[in-house]
């Protein structure tokens, strides 16, 4: 699983069994969100959640990093067998709005903060889905993000 952390909402999203595509979840307010987590790691055997971490572009992490940072030790602490993983989620809401577009999403709709901050969670997922297959050393987990 992964999550693009927001102060109003959270967004979501979900590989299949085979760790090879990644899928919006849904968007969230940050309580409900925790929630649908705990929610999707026991029903789908959810072994590593893919956080996006906010970097500036010279690679230090932003002022969100603390907020993003607390809301890790929450989860922790509701799920402390999750593996957490920190991925850079560089630009990740211009990606997002890129892949909306290719994909035929109308103006208006790539506009929606919830179906970008969803987008841009199913984006970083994918990222690191598609880093564990050219790297499979790097995977230290059998089940599905």
């Amino acid at each position: 699983m992964a999550l693009d952390y927001g102060r109003k909402r959270v967004g979501l999203a979900i590989s299949d069994r085979m760790r090879l595509v990644a899928r919006p979840l849904g968007t969230y307010a940050q309580e409900e969100a925790l929630r649908v987590l705990l929610e999707q790691v026991r029903r789908e055997a959810v072994a590593v959640l893919v956080v996006g971490w906010p970097l500036d572009m010279r690679g230090q992490p932003q002022e969100m990093a603390r907020e993003v940072a607390a809301y890790m030790r929450r989860i922790k602490h509701l799920a402390p067998e999750l593996e957490l993983v920190r991925w850079d989620e560089r630009l990740s809401t211009v990606r997002a709005q890129q892949m909306l577009r290719e994909g035929g999403v109308k103006r208006k709709n790539r506009q929606n903060k919830a179906r970008l901050d969803q987008a841009a969670a199913a984006l970083l997922l994918q990222e690191y889905l598609d880093f564990l297959r050219l790297c499979p050393q790097q995977d230290g987990t059998s089940s599905s993000p």
